[in-house]
Parts: C-alpha cells; sequence; structure tokens
C-alpha cells in the first residue's frame, strides 16, 4: 500500500490578492467619488473666506496742445504720475503713461480687499490725477505769466534808462548830432544838397549853352538858314526862361526870370521828391534865395517899366530897323541870343555858386571829421533804443496772445468766457470689468479643488487595493493557494435581498453619483457666487457719473 503524500510543511503565508488596481477602484467607486466631491466642496466652500483682492483698471487721455510759452504742459502726466507714486506708501495703485497719437494715456489700476472698495480708490485716484494737473497747469501759467511781466518790466527800465543817456549825450553834446538841425552834420548835409543841386544845374546848362552856341555857329555859316533851333532844357530839370518876343526885352529881366524859375524847381524837387518840410534847414534857404530875386526881379521890372537901361555888363539884344521887315527866322534868332545870354550868366553864377559851397564844404568836412566818434555813439545809443523797443513789442504781443490763451487775471469784465484750456482731460473709462478677484483666482480655486479631490481619492483607493486581504472569487482562492477548485457553493440569496441589490445597482448608486456630482456643482457655484459681485455692472454705472465730475477744462469754475 503506498502511502499517501504528506503536505509540505514550509507554505508561504497569505499575501494580498493579485487583482488589478482599477478592480479595487470599480469596487470602491461611490466611497470614492464620494470623497473627491466632500473635499472639493470644502475648497470651494472655504475659498471664499479668504482675504480677496479685487483689481479694477481704467484709463485717462489726457490732450495738451503745444504750446512754446510753456513747454513743460506736454510733460503734465507724466509729472502727475510719478508725483501720485512718490505719495503712494503701498502698492495698492499702479499708474503707467502710454503716448497714443491723439495724446498721453494714463493707465490706472486699484487693489483692495472688495469691489467697491476698489472702484472708489481708482476714482480717488483719477481725481488726484486730475486736481494736480489742474494746479500744476496754473502754477506754470501764473509761473510764465510772471516772467512776462518780470520780462517787460526789465525791458521798460532798460528804455527808460536809454532815453536817459540819449537825453544826457544830447546836452553833452549840442549842435553835434545828427537830428539837430543847427548841428555840423546837419549843416554838411544840407551845403551837399545845395552843391549836388547846384552842379547837376550847371551841367544841365552847359550842355544847353553848347547846343545854342552850335545852333549859332552853323547858322551864320550859312548852312542852316531853315535849321530849327534846339529845345529848351527839360521841364523835369529846368524850364527855358520866359523872355518876352518883343524888341523891348530887357536881359536882367529874364536874367532874374530864369533864376527865379531854377529855385522854384529846387523848391519842389526838395517837398515832393525829397520829402522835406517847410522847416527843414535848406528849404528855408531856398525860399529866402526865393524871396531875394524876387525883390530883385520886381526892382528889374520897375526899372524897365520907368525906361530906364540896364546896369552895365549885360548887353542888350539887336533890335530890329522894324517889327514889319523882321521875318520868322530873325525872331527865332533873337529869341535864341536872349536865351544864350540868360543862360551864360546862370552859368556863370553857378560857377562862383559851386566855387565857393565847394570851399565851404571842404572847410566843414575837417569838423565832420571831428564828430564822426560822437555820431557812431549816438547811433549806437538809437540803435539800443530799437532794439529794446522792438523786444518790448514782441513781449507785449506774448503777453496778449497768452491773456488770450489763458485769460487776463487783472480783466474786470467776466461777461467774456475764457478761451478753451490748452490741457484736457477725459473722463475716466474703465478698461477691466471683470467681477472675479485677483486673489484668489476662481480657476486655481477650481484647479486646486480638483486636484486635491483626485489625489485623496488616489490614496484611498491605493491603500485600499493594499490592504484587502480578502477573496471575492474562487479564481483569487486558486491563485493564492495554487491548488485546483473542484467546486464551489455560490451566495445563497433570498426574493428580498435580490429586490434590494437590484435597487442599490439600478437606481439608488446612480442617484447618489448624481447627488454627489451635484453637491460638487453646487459647492463649485457657491463659491463663484461669494468671490464675484453680481451687481459690478450696477456699481460701474453709478460710478461712471461721478468720475465724470473730475473732467478739467482750465477755466474752470470748479476749485
Amino acid at each position: 500500500m503506498t502511502p499517501s503524500p504528506q503536505p509540505d510543511s514550509t507554505v508561504e503565508p497569505a499575501s494580498a490578492p493579485r487583482r488589478p488596481f482599477s478592480v479595487s477602484v470599480r469596487r470602491h467607486a461611490i466611497m470614492l467619488l464620494t470623497l473627491l466631491t466632500l473635499l472639493s466642496s470644502a475648497v470651494f466652500l472655504y475659498s471664499p473666506h479668504l482675504q480677496r483682492t479685487y483689481d479694477v483698471q481704467g484709463r485717462m487721455l489726457v490732450s495738451a496742445r503745444p504750446i512754446d510759452a510753456i513747454p513743460d504742459l506736454q510733460r503734465l502726466p507724466e509729472a502727475a504720475v510719478q508725483n501720485l507714486e512718490n505719495v503712494a506708501d503701498d502698492n495698492a495703485v499702479r499708474l503707467t503713461v502710454d503716448t497714443i497719437p491723439s495724446g498721453k494715456q494714463i493707465n490706472l489700476a486699484a487693489s483692495a480687499s472688495n469691489r467697491q472698495l476698489a472702484l472708489g480708490r481708482l476714482h480717488l485716484l483719477a481725481d488726484q490725477l486730475t486736481t494736480f494737473i489742474h494746479h500744476r497747469v496754473q502754477e506754470l501759467a501764473a509761473f510764465r505769466r510772471s516772467e512776462l511781466s518780470t520780462q517787460s518790466e526789465i525791458l521798460a527800465e532798460r528804455e527808460r534808462a536809454i532815453a536817459r543817456q540819449i537825453e544826457t549825450f544830447r546836452l553833452a553834446h549840442r549842435g553835434i548830432l545828427p537830428d539837430d538841425p543847427n548841428s555840423v552834420l546837419s549843416q554838411f548835409e544840407k551845403l551837399s544838397a545845395r552843391l549836388d543841386d547846384k552842379q547837376q544845374r550847371q551841367r544841365i546848362v552847359s550842355d544847353q549853352i553848347k547846343r545854342l552856341q552850335d545852333y549859332i555857329a552853323r547858322r551864320h555859316a550859312g548852312a542852316g538858314q531853315n535849321l530849327a533851333p534846339p529845345p529848351p532844357i527839360a521841364p523835369v530839370a529846368q524850364d527855358p526862361p520866359e523872355v518876352p518876343a518883343s524888341t523891348g526885352a530887357d536881359p536882367e529881366v529874364a536874367t532874374l526870370t530864369a533864376q527865379l524859375q531854377l529855385i522854384n524847381d529846387q523848391i519842389d524837387d526838395q517837398l515832393a521828391n525829397k520829402h522835406r518840410t517847410e522847416e527843414h534847414p535848406y528849404v528855408r534857404d531856398l525860399r529866402s534865395q526865393q524871396a531875394d530875386i524876387q525883390k530883385r526881379l520886381d526892382a528889374a521890372r520897375q526899372r524897365l517899366a520907368a525906361g530906364k537901361p540896364p546896369p552895365a555888363g549885360i548887353r542888350m539884344p539887336a533890335q530890329p530897323s522894324s517889327p514889319a521887315s523882321s521875318d520868322a527866322s530873325l525872331a527865332a534868332a533873337q529869341q535864341v541870343d536872349l536865351e544864350l545870354q540868360a543862360l551864360q550868366a546862370e552859368n556863370d553864377s553857378l560857377e562862383v555858386d559851386v566855387h565857393n559851397l565847394t570851399a565851404q564844404r571842404d572847410v566843414m568836412q575837417l569838423d565832420v571829421d571831428q564828430v564822426m566818434p560822437v555820431r557812431r555813439e549816438y547811433e549806437k545809443l538809437t540803435a539800443q533804443m530799437n532794439s529794446t523797443q522792438k523786444d518790448m513789442q514782441s513781449v507785449a504781443a506774448q503777453i496778449d496772445a497768452f491773456n488770450h490763451q489763458f485769460g487776463n487775471p487783472d480783466s474786470s469784465d467776466n461777461s467774456t468766457p475764457l478761451a478753451a484750456g490748452p490741457v484736457d482731460i477725459a473722463p475716466l473709462e474703465f478698461s477691466s470689468a471683470s467681477a472675479l478677484p485677483i486673489y484668489p483666482k476662481l480657476p486655481m480655486i477650481y484647479l486646486i479643488g480638483l486636484a486635491g479631490g483626485v489625489a485623496a481619492a488616489w490614496l484611498v483607493a491605493l491603500l485600499l487595493h493594499r490592504l484587502d486581504r480578502s477573496l471575492h472569487s474562487a479564481g483569487e482562492a486558486a491563485a493564492i493557494l495554487d491548488v485546483p477548485i473542484i467546486g464551489a457553493v455560490s451566495e445563497i440569496r433570498t426574493r428580498s435581498r435580490m429586490h434590494v441589490y437590484r435597487f442599490w445597482r439600478g437606481f439608488l448608486r446612480p442617484l447618489v453619483a448624481v447627488a454627489l456630482v451635484l453637491l460638487a456643482i453646487g459647492s463649485a457655484f457657491l463659491c463663484y457666487r461669494e468671490l464675484s459681485e453680481t451687481d459690478v455692472a450696477a456699481t460701474t454705472a453709478t460710478q461712471q457719473p461721478v468720475a465724470s465730475l473730475f473732467t478739467f477744462r482750465f477755466g474752470d469754475s470748479r476749485p
């Protein structure tokens, strides 16, 4: 008889079943889902109790028209931002400046523990910016107005000082300055003008004498019996003297008449062409000569009327035998002889005058050379006076333009509105209207809740999988014992137990799963509801009119 085999005394201790991890997850799915849901819901519901930080952003457009008088207006936005950054003692406000085609855009951002406080802080920041720009513009305008006023006073004082210097200079150099009628320079200019006129007239008379002599020579030679006499002197320089055509014409009367006509032409040239007045020394001298020649002409006419002969040295023209025997050529010859005689007398007088005037000018030239340094000094003073007056006119024009731009504070007439200011500040506009805080962030809360719930459920499932040593099927027993299974007794379930099992599997377990999911969703919604402010749109709408109160235009009555 063969002995039966003995069991091996070295059997390994029982270990955990070698089932997949997914089997354990499916077996504890409801529990794991419950754990995930509860942990996530706890995170969602606790997050609103954390310290929150809301961020509100806005922008303000500042437009500054360029003004040469105040170049700092273009840098006002940067100055305002820098001033508020220096005053602020925390990081609850942030300010930046961007340059856009229409001006400078100031970006504002304010942070607070609730939305209302952040909005109020943003509006307060906008009000501070507007107030700073308002007062800064007033300060710049007052400073520029003070500069212009000071510059005007300095120029006025300089003008008065130069005027005193000119007056002192004039008193110290009497009879020397060019604007003095009795000065050496004025007399020299008058003498030079007379000399130029005499020389010009002498050239005209000499040319006419040559033409007349040539005409007489050709006529005596017999080649110009029918030759017409040369025309008289041009009217612009000297009209031909009006010599009577009668045989009783007097050469002294003709000469004085020609001289009187010359003086009259010179006076007309001085008044019309050179724009001098009757008070000018040269004009007064010509008037004196005109009166003297007129007296001599009247005396010559009285002598001629009395039948007295002309003075010695003046030849009488040849008289024709009788008026009936004279012809046209003889009358023309007599007229030419009279004209030539008058021109020769005038030429002699002009030569004497030119000689005398030249000698006088040479003598006065020495005096003029001595007073020229004084004249240059005087011209320097007058140039300084003219420059100062031009500067004063320029400053006055700048003051008028500045008062037109900013308004005249000294004007008592308040009926005329002030001109539009150079700086315009648009109302505050919100560039960020999010109702959620920047801390804690809602997406981060959802991620942390879900990730925490999934991690906790995974750890619990792993722990249950490692600690579960029970056998749930015959296959697990055969795998552990390494023996074949001949048979197995199934679980005996009563009818009521089968109904409960089916109710759990078919209705209750899905209902529990849906309830857990709804719990997580509800917790997430409550978290969003608590963190967000549902009246953000209404708050922004009500705060916008307040922002419009901060709109600033220079000239406003707002302090």
